[in-house]
């Protein structure tokens, strides 16, 4: 089974997803508030509030039961993404104008200021104080993960690795293992297991990212639908450079660091090994954790 295969297995239930997501949204005054937050909306891979749905499920909950928050945690990374398109002053983000070119600085500000409240509003729904304690963690880490590359900014040709891995851990992999762990939770996961998808999706959260980072250097815009080759001009951390600038070829590089993507996309399957859950659904998570190393957007 493919991921494309997988997805398409949930496929109603995504949609009921992006209806909530648009309901959430669903036009009011200030109008132009709405339509700056709604901008990003219409084609996002949905990647996190599956790994939510798809958590829940595997430990025996009902999928239903975790909509709420699925969407809520969608809310936030495109939150997250308007505001640091604003931070790197970014042109193009899912193949489109971004928020804060076409609506203003100050209106896109704001724009991802509201998608926090309503996910938020989403999140609470749910009747479950650790889902919101950990997504609430997840939020200050990536704010926290956002100081810490603007302070590697400009001087990645120096910059420790361990740094360059603490700052992906908190600004790129600590919603999606949120999303992962708020599934489990959600479903009603022994600690045991909640424990170990936790640690799952921090696993392929990294591995996400990094694969992120090859992608910015070897892909075409038409594909990611931004810009690449954007960390080396903005002069952002990026595991593709920091080999390059410690001595290695820009292809050597290359290769190492889509190795350990797919190193670390292992390490996740392994964890999903030691879990007491029924092979069908070890077996889609391992495809999941294949799929952030292979992608190509």
């Amino acid at each position: 089974m493919r991921f494309e295969d997988l997805l398409s297995t949930y496929g109603s239930t995504l949609s009921m997803i992006r209806s909530k997501l648009d309901t959430s949204l669903s036009l009011a005054d200030p109008k132009n508030l709405y339509m700056a937050a709604r901008r990003l909306f219409s084609n996002g891979k949905l990647f996190r509030p599956f790994l939510t749905l798809i958590a829940c499920e595997a430990v025996g909950g009902n999928i239903n039961d975790a909509i709420d928050v699925a969407a809520g945690i969608e809310l936030l990374h495109v939150s997250s993404l308007i505001h640091d398109d604003i931070l790197d002053g970014a042109v193009l983000r899912r193949g489109k104008k971004t928020v804060h070119l076409v609506w203003g600085t100050e209106m896109a500000i704001i724009a991802g200021d509201l998608l926090i409240g309503k996910a938020m509003e989403l999140i609470t729904r749910v009747n479950c104080p650790e889902v919101h304690k950990i997504i609430a963690q997840a939020s200050i880490e990536t704010c926290e993960g956002e100081i810490l590359e603007m302070e590697l900014n400009n001087s990645f040709e120096s910059i420790p690795f361990k740094q360059y891995q603490e700052m992906i851990k908190k600004k790129s992999a600590s919603l999606i293992k949120t999303a992962v762990e708020s599934g489990a939770l959600i479903g009603g996961a022994p600690r045991k297991v909640v424990r170990a998808l936790s640690k799952y999706g921090e696993l392929i959260g990294v591995s996400y990212q990094i694969r992120d980072d090859v992608l910015d250097i070897i892909s075409h815009e038409s594909v990611l639908g931004k810009p690449v080759k954007s960390d080396f001009v903005n002069k952002r951390p990026n595991a593709v450079l920091l080999r390059m600038f410690g001595g290695l070829t820009e292809k050597k590089s290359i290769v190492q660091v889509q190795d350990m993507a797919k190193n670390i996309a292992e390490k996740a399957k392994e964890t999903i090994e030691t879990i007491d859950i029924p092979q069908q659904w070890k077996l889609k998570m391992e495809l999941l954790a294949d799929y952030v190393y292979q992608r190509n957007s």
